[in-house]
């Protein structure tokens, strides 16, 4: 009786091994209701660029003629020179539009009468707006800017060689081309400023004089 129970349990335990492995997987190709479900995309983080719009600063600045570098050295005094402030609004990402006004020392070389040979300084202070297109790149920044303004004399200087005395007066004018790094702005360029002889009896501009200048200024934002 021992040997057939054992015999009976024997092939109940092939059969059962049998019919498992006879179990199949679902083929895809032969089951259309099988759907295979693609993994999503891992999550890609993308950088945007900073949107300065709308934003107001102040720039603190100074420039000075860039061959002068070089003179005060030398212990020469520069050509010329500006310090002063710009309140700037950023009207657009490539826009910005500002006012300000600088504090400016020049020999009045750079004229139509090549040079006016002054004693010392002639000083102004220029009043104006600014107009400054930029590539909105991020943090740093190409730009080329415009400024048109009205320089308020301050004092005028003696010339040996015309015996008369000027003063820079009137139209001023500026284009300049430079680089936006952070809160930092590197300017290369030219200011044209009216020039006035005192001696005239009209009142008219004498010509007008051309400075050079490289100015960097740091801007606070408000």
């Amino acid at each position: 009786m021992k040997k057939l129970l054992l015999s009976l349990a024997l092939l109940l335990s092939i059969s059962l091994t049998a019919n498992a492995q006879s179990i199949k997987r679902p083929n895809p190709n032969r089951h259309r209701h099988y759907v295979e479900y693609a993994k999503p995309a891992p999550h890609r983080h993308v950088q945007q660029m900073p949107d300065y719009v709308g934003e107001l600063r102040f720039h603190a600045m100074g420039s000075i003629a860039p061959g002068s570098i070089v003179q005060m050295f030398r212990r020469y005094n520069p050509d010329s020179f500006m310090v002063g402030g710009m309140f700037e609004y950023q009207a657009g990402r490539a826009v910005s539009l500002g006012i300000g006004g600088e504090f400016y020392g020049s020999y009045c070389n750079g004229n139509r009468h090549y040079f006016t040979d002054l004693d010392y300084y002639t000083y102004s202070i220029p009043v104006y707006g600014n107009l400054r297109l930029m590539v909105p790149s991020g943090e740093v920044r190409p730009f080329v800017e415009g400024r048109v303004g009205y320089a308020i004399p301050v004092s005028s200087a003696h010339s040996y060689a015309y015996n008369t005395e000027f003063q820079a007066q009137g139209l001023f004018t500026g284009l300049g081309f430079g680089l936006v790094v952070g809160q930092s702005d590197f300017t290369f360029g030219f200011n044209v400023t009216d020039l006035y002889n005192r001696a005239n009896p009209n009142n008219a501009p004498w010509g007008y004089f051309t400075d050079f200048f490289f100015r960097y200024s740091y801007a606070f934002n408000l």
